[in-house]
């Protein structure tokens, strides 16, 4: 993600012609662009958000399953989606792990929209 990030801010310097010591931040936000850190994890939320609400892509919506505890907690109304167990980095960062856990972090009224 680095390099990619890096490619992003020579792009933000080519688009707006300046110098390589003018701050890459005060580039993307003059140029209303998101950090690519930000763009991934906007884009598994809306995906994730799209599984959850519309059931649209199935097979996205066959990874993730609804938080639903034992007895009865407050959290049962927050629309969580359970976590999968993960014992590997690689695990970690796939579709399934990494969708619940951008989606558990989002505000309720986020989710609730």
């Amino acid at each position: 993600m680095p390099k990619l990030q890096r490619i992003q801010n020579t792009a933000a310097r080519i688009v707006l012609n300046t110098q390589r010591l003018c701050p890459s931040q005060q580039l993307l936000h003059h140029l209303h662009w998101l950090p690519v850190y930000f763009c991934i994890k906007y884009k598994v939320a809306t995906l994730t958000y799209k599984a959850v609400t519309l059931n649209q892509p199935l097979y996205l919506t066959h990874l993730l399953t609804p938080y639903t505890p034992g007895c009865s907690l407050q959290s049962q109304d927050k629309h969580l989606l359970s976590e999968p167990a993960v014992s590997t980095m690689i695990g970690s960062q796939g579709l399934s792990y990494t969708a619940t856990s951008i989606s558990n972090t989002l505000p309720l009224e986020i989710c609730n929209s």
